[in-house]
């Protein structure tokens, strides 16, 4: 059976890259607007004050790498017989493709997806990773996710949505924990009485000034949510409960 690393990758430089991190539709795209008012480098992309209309668009190539990566372990999975080697080509075309789109030598990158497969780029390229994370209430978090996907999403399971949710953030906690970072919550960056998010990303990343970081926040948070109350009206497990206190906790939320 192959190996992964039959086949040797040039490496990035050893550099530092930071990571936002987080589940899909729970805030990363109007952090990751907040960061970039505040200087932060995500390379090719593009911002807008109005997020919440027209979105904040990263950079493609980092999407692309993410595709072959989650196609390659959908396979392996699936076919767990499968000689790696028959399927490594898609593995090394996404360490290919995001080589070539950090080599702008950007500080930062955003996608969420890449949570499922940073310590596979990180072993093959290099770098030194470090994680700026954020987590949103389970609820509203698949609640947007449904909403945002139409159809499609209205008839996914919601039970696979919330296990979902739980794996990606185990890992994202763990990827804190293996590289070095922070995790704030989505409804405290949210809450214009709340400044804990700003210190904790200082803490972890002190390229950034706490003034900054609020006053950018003011300018580009839009209070409003389609989502609001859902926490109220939609029943959550109880182990999903207790795992949104804990993930509170590490926020500095509680």
């Amino acid at each position: 059976m192959g190996s992964e690393t039959e086949s040797k990758i040039e490496p990035c430089d050893a550099r530092v890259i930071n990571f936002l991190l987080g589940t899909r539709r729970c805030g990363t795209s109007v952090l990751a607007a907040i960061l970039h008012e505040c200087g932060a480098d995500f390379g090719a992309v593009r911002t807008t004050p109005e997020y919440h209309r027209s979105g904040y668009m990263e950079d493609s190539r980092i999407g692309k790498a993410e595709s072959y990566f989650r196609k390659y372990y959908e396979l392996r999975k699936t076919f767990p017989f499968l000689p790696v080697c028959c399927i490594n080509g898609m593995r090394k075309r996404a360490i290919s493709i995001f080589k070539t789109a950090v080599q702008d030598n950007r500080a930062w990158v955003k996608n969420g997806a890449l949570i499922s497969c940073l310590a596979d780029l990180q072993n093959s390229l290099q770098f030194q990773p470090k994680v700026l994370g954020i987590v949103r209430h389970p609820v509203e978090n698949v609640a947007s996710f449904s909403n945002s996907k139409g159809v499609f999403g209205m008839e996914s399971d919601v039970s696979t949505m919330f296990q979902r949710y739980y794996d990606s953030n185990q890992k994202l906690l763990l990827h804190i924990e293996n590289y070095g970072g922070c995790l704030i919550s989505f409804h405290d960056l949210t809450n214009r009485k709340k400044t804990n998010w700003a210190d904790t990303i200082v803490k972890a990343f002190p390229q950034f000034k706490k003034h900054d970081l609020i006053k950018a926040r003011g300018k580009l948070v839009d209070q409003r949510s389609r989502n609001l109350g859902k926490q109220q009206i939609i029943y959550l497990p109880e182990e999903y409960q207790q795992f949104w206190n804990f993930l509170q906790e590490k926020t500095g939320s509680k």
